[in-house]
């Protein structure tokens, strides 16, 4: 991964990537390993690197979080990979990596909600992660892709909104596109 060969690089990220999506004794070496350590180093300063290798990095940590399980998600948590997964929404404009950010977001935003039960006893709280991506400052950044030009970027935004967040805090970030992609939305922020 530190290799000065890009296509070297690039190999080491895919090959982390499909250990990411192996069981879970692969995962949690992966998640504990320096490699996985230099994935979330790369994605912390996406400004280095190159599109390609921010991909590969972007599907090795949302492979990894898809083999997770509750206590593996929350070493990652503890590894601020949700602040990392602000920073790539902020930061990118790459309808692929933000899909694929979005898929890891969404895949991590689930384990929230057996938390939420454990933590209630009656599932009455919201969901902690998705809490705690909010205190970041991340839903900032989804209401901001609400509006993205791709139709991919933007279903994908729309399902984690609906499936996570209340829509008494986002019934003005709904928005549909027409035939054109024009944002089809009025001045106060209501769907025409």
């Amino acid at each position: 991964m530190d290799s000065p060969v890009f296509m070297q690089q690039k190999e080491a990220l895919w090959g982390l990537s499909n250990i990411g999506a192996s069981i879970r004794s692969h995962v949690e070496r992966l998640i504990i390993s320096n490699a996985f350590r230099k994935v979330l180093e790369k994605l912390k300063n996406i400004k280095k690197y190159g599109l390609e290798i921010i991909l590969e990095c972007v599907w090795t940590l949302g492979n990894a979080i898809s083999g997770c399980d509750m206590e593996l998600s929350i070493k990652l948590l503890e590894m601020e990979v949700l602040q990392i997964f602000i920073h790539i929404l902020d930061m990118v404009n790459n309808d692929m990596i933000l899909v694929v950010a979005l898929n890891g977001l969404a895949s991590l935003f689930k384990f929230g909600e057996p938390l939420k039960q454990l933590l209630s006893g009656d599932g009455s709280m919201r969901n902690p992660i998705v809490e705690r991506f909010c205190y970041y400052g991340g839903h900032v950044h989804l209401e901001k892709l609400m509006n993205h030009k791709s139709s991919e970027v933007f279903n994908k935004t729309d399902e984690i909104v609906r499936s996570f967040f209340s829509f008494e805090d986002y019934d003005a970030a709904v928005i549909t596109y027409d035939d054109q992609r024009n944002i089809n939305k009025d001045g106060n922020g209501n769907v025409n």
